[in-house]
């Protein structure tokens, strides 16, 4: 019964029977606040009582005591006051000194008085105090309690600060109304809105500032009184000249779909400015803080649309400020960053479009806000959208932003577009546009284009005093396109002419292209030499830095020669140059390459350290990643990315590459390929070209050549560049295909294969001869390496085929296609189909020919560097590489074509000059794999070396000797290998006997002991063999007979 009196007798009650909003509203029926503003000591014995027990001289401070209590309640009131007759009240009051003053006048004539009118006042003009006064220490130490609370905002604290504030005295009491009011404001809970009101309707006329007026906005807004907030915002406006609480009540009529009143708040706030334009007054602030803020907005803009559609439809209508007002609206969201959404944002941008009310301001605090949520693909969308029809003239900072993205991601057609804003709305584009412009075509490897630019820059930017240019960094774009292309000829022809052409002193940028060119066409002797001269100048324009150091440093890692590698780096810490991540890479990746992993993973580490000139650490552990994953080691992949993750740095493209080729390698492309569609995007790495022929090449390698058509073509439907490995990998599935369809009909043609492989030669753009990412392109110079990666796979397909006259075709239409200098020396790439090819024809002297072609070239590419005596550091360094002239990296070099060259020998019955070809290869530092072995064991057993051939099995391959797998099958216990051991296997140099090996070696054991019967001399080989190769005999003895085709041939018993 008493809540329900509380209801009803509740003084604030009719707020919240009045309906404000077309919303529902919620019912609150709540005890009287009485209840709980009270002492207990108070309710057992009230004032009246307490004095009669009291001695007189004790009243005095009983009266002053009452009227701090009758202050400090929340209503005003008495000690649940609504209980009590009218005649005890007035006594009482009488007692205590109460007395009901006459509501304030201004608040009745504003019509606010129903909205916060109280019964009584807690007013006390005896104790009225001065604003200008300062706090004195008496009440400094009242009020610290809760000024000690106003910073924690939890409902409990909300009511111990209440509370705290009822304790005050009166004085007190009033000088702190604004704080209370202030720190109540933040709370949620609708009696604290109450209270703010009460507070606000009994605030002194000298404390009503625009701040107070603020707050009773939102305490009004909470009580869902929109009608007392639009009132109380007027006589804001009228009064102080100030938009109080404009932002919190434009916000909550938009959050309730409001609109006449939102668009009546946001004129008069329009008005003001108009008044008092040097208002800085942040109207959306609030605004932007509401969670479902792009949803309203784009109703607002339907109801705002609606109401056009209409006006236009009967005359007389206005819709006069509708759409300023709704872009100004649209315009708030579309630039705040927490109200991002694709769908919304493009709606939004679509009518500001229709409308004609996007402007290049706009735009700039857009793509701002778009840029710095790193949303690059859809900040380029929204640009070529507003170049359609209606073009916005965007400012200098927008377009250079734009096309910082477009270079990025390598858009031809969006510089060209960039550089079309330029010319039609500011006759030239500044320098730095240009020569970004020009710096990214030269890296596309796009000399024509470059060319053309160049001279548009040449004619723009000429001295006023003279025909030269500013400086010679100017030619970087120019000399670095034919770098890129391999073009070492014209990079020394633009070089010279720098000088003398144009009169100016070649900058060490200049030099690092010079030399960067040198070693893309694996020169080594003239890079060498401009090094020397850019260490020997004197000019500190042309001073090496860094990057010099760099790129010497890449050439000795391209070698893979690690002791060049330190010497160079020795010399830079000579020289002071400044460490940076670009020589560090060259250390970890000179260490990988000859076979120092554990020692790159350390230098890696130390990497975290070091204080390092350049881009992020990622790119040496990308190569940690790349090698374990060529070695299909996923459990050290898997630890290395922690690492990575352990130290704070970014996955980039290139880790996810390598996360996919460590996939691929283990025969599951179909993960990598998840990866690169569920993973990449999700992370924001954009998925370029290489990755793509990553999961290509892995489909090949698993036999699964018809997933790459797949491939293609949803790389084609994402826009992405092709490149010369994905078209690589695609001929080679269209050749697979070719050789399935084509096998039964007694006839090769390859017809569609073929076609297609004139087409790339006939079609390649500039990009694929510049671009140094490839897959299946092997270590060959740049200039060499996209033609030869073609002609290489189609002369090897015919081949197989028998096809020698195409074969020799191709031959000699590469030789034409490389450069003068290499058409003598052709890759060993390409000698090794053509072995092939006369090894059937029985042309072994040809054979012999190409093979000595080959040896000299795996020697000459394989031997350490010869450094020039100004690249010593002085410090010897103890061999890094071990026994042998030939480098770790290129120890396998020759397994391919020593394939080949064993035949040809075998076939000419030239064992022993094979046995010394073997092990001369070993000598010089040639390692042969497990296919090399395997066949040249094979080959010795074929021409009777059989105490050879077993103790080469016995000491080469035995050791990875796992069983039989039909044997472990018929075990009880788990028979399968381990899946880690089983990928470790498929390694080149994992040696292992196979088992065409093993028939061979069988058929000798077989043979021998025929013999033995009848030979001493083969007894006492049988009885070395069955001595000194026990693993071997072992294998022969528990090989199970399947009666086999391949069995037959090869036992032929």
């Amino acid at each position: 019964m008493l809540e329900r009196t509380a209801g009803c007798l509740e003084s604030t009650s009719l707020r919240r029977l009045l309906p404000t909003s077309k919303k529902p509203l919620k019912s609150r029926r709540t005890l009287h606040s009485a209840f709980w503003n009270h002492g207990v000591g108070e309710l057992e014995f009230p004032p009246l009582w307490m004095a009669l027990l009291r001695g007189p001289d004790q009243v005095e401070s009983s009266n002053e005591k009452s009227s701090q209590s009758s202050l400090s309640n929340s209503q005003g009131g008495f000690l649940l006051d609504f209980l009590y007759p009218t005649g005890t009240i007035n006594l009482l009051r009488q007692y205590s000194g109460w007395r009901v003053v006459i509501q304030d006048v201004r608040r009745s004539s504003m019509g606010l008085g129903k909205f916060g009118h109280r019964l009584y006042s807690t007013k006390d003009d005896s104790k009225t105090v001065d604003l200008e006064e300062g706090n004195s220490s008496g009440l400094v130490s009242y009020s610290r309690p809760l000024r000690e609370l106003l910073g924690v905002n939890t409902s409990d604290n909300f009511e111990k600060a209440w509370q705290q504030y009822e304790l005050l005295p009166v004085s007190e009491q009033i000088r702190m109304q604004p704080e209370i009011m202030d720190y109540l404001s933040s709370s949620s809970r609708i009696l604290d809105a109450e209270r703010v009101v009460d507070l606000f309707g009994n605030l002194d006329e000298r404390r009503e500032i625009p701040e107070t007026y603020t707050i009773a906005i939102k305490a009004y807004l909470k009580l869902r009184n929109i009608s007392a907030a639009v009132d109380l915002h007027k006589t804001a406006l009228e009064r102080f000249k100030s938009p109080a609480g404009s932002s919190e009540l434009l916000a909550y009529e938009i959050d309730n779909s409001l609109w006449s009143q939102a668009l009546s708040t946001w004129n008069e706030v329009q008005n003001f400015k108009e008044f008092f334009p040097q208002s800085d007054y942040k109207l959306y602030s609030e605004l932007e803080k509401l969670p479902n803020l792009g949803p309203r907005v784009v109703e607002l803009t339907e109801h705002i649309k609606q109401i056009i559609e209409y006006a236009q439809e009967t005359p007389g209508s206005s819709v006069v400020g509708l759409q300023g007002f709704a872009s100004a609206i649209m315009k708030t969201v579309l630039t705040c960053k927490e109200a991002f959404d694709y769908s919304i944002f493009n709606t939004l941008l679509g009518t500001l479009r229709e409308w004609n009310l996007d402007n290049p301001i706009f735009y700039e605090k857009f793509f701002d806000i778009i840029l710095s949520m790193k949303h690059t693909k859809f900040a380029t969308q929204c640009y070529r959208r507003a170049r359609r029809g209606r073009r916005i003239r965007f400012t200098h900072r927008v377009l250079y932003s734009i096309l910082n993205i477009f270079c990025r991601y390598h858009s031809v057609i969006g510089m060209q577009e960039i550089l079309d804003d330029f010319f039609s709305f500011y006759g030239t584009p500044p320098r730095k546009i240009f020569q970004m412009c020009m710096t990214e075509f030269a890296a596309m490897g796009d000399a024509e284009t470059v060319k053309s630019l160049f001279e548009t820059y040449l004619n723009l930017f000429k001295l006023k005093s003279g025909n030269s240019l500013d400086t010679a960094d100017d030619f970087a774009p120019l000399l670095n396109v034919h770098a890129k292309r391999g073009e070492v000829a014209e990079v020394v022809r633009v070089f010279n002419q720098i000088k003398d052409k144009y009169g100016l002193c070649p900058t060490t940028l200049c030099w690092n292209i010079l030399i960067s060119a040198y070693a893309k066409v694996r020169d080594v002797d003239a890079a060498f030499a401009c090094f020397e001269q850019v260490l020997a100048s004197e000019d500190d324009m042309s001073k090496p830095d860094d990057y010099t150091f760099g790129t010497i440093m890449g050439i000795c890692v391209d070698r893979g020669d690690l002791e060049s590698t330190i010497e160079v780096f020795r010399l830079s810490e000579r020289l002071g140059i400044k460490k940076s991540t670009a020589m560090v890479d060259c250390l970890v990746l000179a260490h990988i390459r000859d076979d120092r992993v554990e020692r790159a993973e350390s230098i890696c580490a130390e990497a975290i350290g070091m204080n390092l000139k350049g881009p992020s650490l990622t790119r040496m552990w990308n190569y940690l990643l790349v090698v374990y994953a060529l070695r299909r080691d996923l459990d050290n992949v898997n630890r290395i990315l922690r690492r990575m993750s352990d130290f704070n740095l970014d996955y980039d493209a290139q880790t996810y590459s390598a996360l996919m080729q460590a996939l691929c390698m283990v025969k599951q492309p179909e993960r990598a390929y998840a990866v690169l569609q569920d993973v990449m995007i999700p992370a924001g790495i954009p998925a370029t070209h290489f990755h793509y022929a990553v999961v290509m090449g892995g489909f090949l390698a698993a036999g699964s050549s018809a997933e790459i058509f797949r491939v293609r073509r949803d790389m084609v439907r994402h826009n992405t560049r092709k490149s010369a490995s994905t078209d690589l990998f695609s001929l080679k599935a269209i050749a697979i295909d070719d050789l399935l369809l084509e096998s039964g009909m007694g006839h090769t043609q390859l017809q569609r294969a073929t076609q297609l492989f004139e087409e790339l030669l006939s079609t390649f753009s500039p990009q694929d001869i510049s671009d140094t990412r490839r897959k299946g392109s092997g270590r060959l110079p740049v200039n060499v390496a996209f033609p030869s990666m073609f002609y290489s796979y189609m002369m090897f397909i015919f081949a197989q085929c028998y096809k020698h006259d195409t074969v020799y075709e191709l031959y000699d239409r590469l030789r034409a296609f490389l450069p003068k200098h290499r058409q003598d020396m052709p890759p060993i790439e390409i000698l090794t189909p053509m072995m092939m090819s006369k090894l059937q024809e029985g042309d072994y002297e040809t054979v012999s020919e190409l093979w000595n072609l080959a040896l000299s070239q795996a020697i000459e590419g394989g031997q350490p560097l010869k450094l020039p005596n100004a690249l010593h550091s002085g410090n010897y360094i103890d061999s890094l590489s071990g026994a042998g002239i030939v480098l770790p990296f290129h120890k396998l070099s020759l397994a391919r074509p020593l394939m080949i060259y064993m035949n040809a020998l075998s076939a000419t019955d030239r064992v022993d000059e094979l046995i010394n070809l073997v092990g001369h290869l070993q000598e010089i530092g040639f390692v042969l794999d497990n296919k090399n072995w395997n066949h040249y064991i094979q080959l010795l057993t074929q021409k009777f070396r059989y105490k050879t051939a077993f103790a080469l099995c016995e000491s080469k391959l035995m050791d990875g000797w796992t069983g039989w797998a039909s044997v472990r099958w018929k075990l009880p216990e788990r028979n399968r290998l381990d899946l880690k051991f089983r990928n470790m296997r498929k390694a080149p140099l994992h040696l292992r006997p196979k088992y065409h090996t093993i028939l061979y070696l069988a058929r000798a054991y077989l043979e021998l002991q025929d013999k033995a019967a009848e030979s001493r001399g083969a007894q006492v080989n049988l009885d070395d063999i069955e001595n000194a190769c026990p693993k071997t005999l072992n294998a022969i003895k528990t090989m199970q007979r399947t009666d086999s085709d391949l069995e037959r041939k090869i036992l032929r018993r």
